[in-house]
C-alpha cells in the first residue's frame, strides 16, 4: 500500500474511533436534539467510511508492488544501509 493510501487508510481508522468515542458519550449523555443529530450523522458517515477503507484495499491490491527498501528513483532507503 502506498504511503498516501496508508495515510487515509490511517486518517479514515481515526476518525471511526473517534465516532466510537462520541458514541459512547452520547449513549451516557442528556441525548439533545443537536447530540443526537450528530449520532445520526455519524452512523451515516460509517458505511462512507467503508467503503473508502474497502476501496484503497482494493486499490492496494490492484497496484504493482514496490521494491522493498527503495525510493522510487532505485536508490535504496537510508533505513536499508544499516
Amino acid at each position: 500500500m502506498s504511503s498516501e493510501r496508508s495515510d487515509q487508510m490511517l486518517t479514515l481508522l481515526k476518525e471511526l474511533s473517534v465516532h466510537k468515542a462520541m458514541d459512547q458519550e452520547y449513549r451516557g449523555g442528556s441525548g439533545n436534539q443537536a447530540e443526537t443529530e450528530a449520532y445520526l450523522e455519524r452512523k451515516r458517515r460509517r458505511p462512507e467510511i467503508t467503503r473508502e477503507m474497502l476501496s484503497l484495499a482494493a486499490e492496494s491490491k490492484a497496484a504493482p508492488p514496490q521494491a522493498i527498501g527503495r525510493r522510487r528513483h532505485g536508490r535504496p532507503d537510508d533505513a536499508t544501509l544499516t
